[in-house]
């Protein structure tokens, strides 16, 4: 029992301080965006330092970080879960008197989310977050509870339209965002034309290039690529050099690549000047729920391109310079909560008299039908393709069953 008393003598002092630690009040929520070095919402809660007692002192934020390191925060939306907690970090930081949630790599369905303000979208955190308030040698310690954060967030983390547009364009826009896809899956023996089971990806790929700072220089790829090497919708063209003559939403540009069949049996260097540009959203297949809605992608262009190698007919087996004229639409549609359609496609026109004998318009296109993997930027997808090769002018057609990952976090 002695002892007993001694323990409690000696740690009365550490007990009675932890007990003091008082709340603060909660006076204000703020929502921003920051599109400067990537792209984050912030979510400020300030703070209240208006009473005499407190009104001269502020947020230590040497030992904010030190105290609060082991907390864990996260978001949680009861009207759709599956848009929230998909790779998006969340760090905690304080001003003199506002603490603040930075939510880092954003998914373009959060955005859609925030954006809706009945969407009952709000921050938790496992514990309370103290921090010590400063004035001169005076130190306090205080504390919010999960509770005030939880109460002071929900239904207040709300992006207005112009903010939820800010992001997607720091991200490239719309157009950056449908040039950026790879989709893995399986062809199967019924479908495919070697008479058994394919695995095939087709993929496309925009980076700007970082060490040519504000020219608008950037590296784009594009291909389909299977198991069959021989299939006769495979290509991959690789554009090393693309430049954008518009400083808008739309894009003038110009390009310099190859393009070939999977196994470069037919091959050619290829230039390029077109336009991208965004068109308003066609059809609502959403019925009201929060779901991201990028507008179509149209691009219109000429190509001109000299052949290394062709693997036609021996009597047309000439390596021919040509030009074509050319269009491509792209259309990602979300359906309900879950679902999306995404129609890709193109139509073209070559002026070569050996290539287009017929002087026919050759188009293919892609329809793909998805469903949302909850929590993941990946979906289920059933897609069925149509048409001809871009390089070799082939025609073929196969059903696949695979996985689409979105690469930006659409």
């Amino acid at each position: 029992m002695k002892n007993l008393l001694i323990l409690i003598v000696i740690f009365s002092p550490f007990l009675s301080s932890s007990q003091n630690v008082e709340n603060i009040k909660i006076i204000k929520t703020e929502t921003f965006i920051n599109t400067l070095g990537g792209n984050s919402v912030t979510i400020s809660l300030e703070l209240d330092f208006s009473s005499d007692e407190l009104k001269e002192f502020n947020i230590d934020n040497d030992t904010f970080e030190e105290l609060n390191s082991n907390i864990k925060t996260k978001l949680v939306s009861k009207k759709q879960p599956n848009l929230v907690n998909r790779g998006e970090t969340i760090t905690l930081y304080s001003n003199p008197h506002k603490i603040a949630f930075q939510i880092e790599n954003v998914s373009d369905d959060l955005i859609s989310l925030m954006q809706d303000s009945v969407a009952d979208i709000y921050i938790t955190s496992d514990s309370e977050i103290t921090f010590n308030i400063v004035k001169d040698t005076n130190v306090k310690k205080l504390k919010i509870t999960p509770l005030q954060i939880e109460k002071h967030t929900q239904s207040k983390m709300v992006l207005t339209d112009i903010m939820g547009e800010e992001i997607i364009n720091a991200k490239g826009g719309d157009i950056y965002i449908s040039e950026n896809k790879i989709d893995f899956g399986i062809i199967p023996s019924e479908q495919a034309s070697s008479g058994k089971n394919e695995y095939n990806t087709s993929f496309q790929f925009r980076t700007k290039y970082s060490f040519l700072k504000d020219l608008p220089v950037f590296f784009c790829a594009k291909g389909l690529i299977s198991t069959n090497s021989e299939d006769s919708l495979n290509f991959i063209t690789i554009y090393p050099i693309n430049y954008n003559f518009l400083k808008s939403k739309s894009e003038l540009v110009g390009q310099i690549g190859i393009e070939g069949n999977q196994t470069f049996s037919s091959y050619r260097i290829a230039g390029n000047f077109y336009w991208n540009g965004i068109i308003p959203n066609l059809i609502d297949l959403t019925f009201g729920e929060n779901r991201l809605r990028l507008k179509p992608v149209v691009s219109i262009g000429l190509k001109v391109y000299k052949e290394i190698e062709n693997n036609r007919l021996v009597e047309l087996n000439s390596d021919e310079f040509s030009n074509q004229i050319y269009s491509q639409f792209y259309y990602y549609i979300p359906v309900q909560k879950a679902y999306s359609i995404i129609f890709d496609g193109s139509a073209f026109y070559d002026f070569s008299s050996k290539n287009n004998p017929d002087s026919k318009l050759r188009f293919n296109y892609s329809l793909t039908f998805g469903i949302d993997i909850p929590k993941t930027d990946f979906k289920t997808i059933f897609k069925y393709s149509k048409g001809n090769n871009i390089v070799t002018q082939e025609s073929n057609d196969f059903l696949m069953i695979g996985v689409l990952i979105d690469l930006l976090g659409v």
